[in-house]
């Protein structure tokens, strides 16, 4: 995150925290292995505390209000948004890892929500429908906005208040359309 990972040498990985070249090639196959586990395992912190803050015999719609602002505190964290920074600036040149991110991060909390939604759907709380796309529709009202506001440091736009409004917002609205 500090260096890119087009300027990183294993030598540097090394040189900070020790080991042998041998090693990391060992254990990661070289420094794309490497680089592929760290990313997973930012995704996989993120996926784990996805419903850490959701009261599960609340009202659906303090449920998504409890996911939301919970989301978006985390994807929101500044580690995380240098993480996607760099994804999304890795892209052209390394597809592959690009690709595995989007897998690994934003495909899988769209899969989680999706399992929530259809839980609700079995439960009677939320009308059928294909439950990826409605996760994918509410996780994106949600980051939109803010996301993008301070990956541009417009950080203006990403109060607490702010936040609070769109993913309140984002839950009526997601509630009124698949409810």
């Amino acid at each position: 995150l500090e260096r890119g990972y087009e300027q990183l040498t294993i030598d540097d990985i090394v040189a900070r925290v020790g080991g042998s070249k041998r090693t990391l090639y060992d254990r990661f196959g070289g420094k794309a292995g490497l680089f592929e586990m760290v990313i997973r395992e930012y995704c996989a912190a993120v996926h784990r505390d996805m419903f850490a803050d959701v009261a599960r015999h609340a009202s659906v719609e303090k449920q998504l209000i409890s996911l939301g602002t919970h989301f978006l505190s985390m994807i929101l964290n500044p580690r995380i948004l240098e993480q996607h920074r760099l994804m999304v600036s890795m892209g052209r040149n390394f597809p592959a890892l690009a690709q595995m991110f989007f897998k690994a991060g934003p495909q899988r909390a769209y899969e989680l929500i999706a399992d929530w939604i259809r839980e609700q759907q079995a439960n009677g709380q939320l009308a059928p429908g294909d439950a990826l796309t409605l996760a994918e529709l509410f996780l994106d009202m949600l980051t939109g906005k803010h996301q993008l506001a301070l990956l541009t440091s417009s950080f203006e736009a990403t109060s607490p208040h702010e936040i609070n409004k769109t993913v309140k917002a984002a839950a009526r609205l997601f509630l009124n359309g698949a409810g």
